[in-house]
């Protein structure tokens, strides 16, 4: 297990398996430390008190899109959904 960054807001431990598609594919997305992520809309905790952050790296040519769900436990949040994309710059 390792710590990476998702955008500038969280740590989170995961292990390789997580990525194993980006790791698959040699995708690299160690270039994303130099952008600021842009939400689709402001990070927000919904009915089921999860945290939801949705959006995506404006990079180029192609764009990297995340979904993601954190719980909080005490004293951190942790993440339980995670859904990373990476496609066209219209996606």
């Amino acid at each position: 297990m390792r710590k990476i960054f998702l955008g500038c807001l969280f740590a989170v431990s995961l292990s390789a398996s997580n990525f194993q598609p980006f790791i698959d594919q040699e995708a690299d997305i160690s270039g994303l430390a130099r952008f600021e992520p842009v939400f689709d809309q402001p990070p927000a905790v919904n009915g089921d008190g999860l945290l939801e952050l949705k959006g995506f790296y404006p990079t180029r040519p192609s764009r990297v899109r995340f979904d993601l769900a954190y719980i909080y436990e005490a004293p951190e949040w942790r993440l339980v959904q995670i859904n990373v994309q990476v496609g066209a710059e219209a996606d």
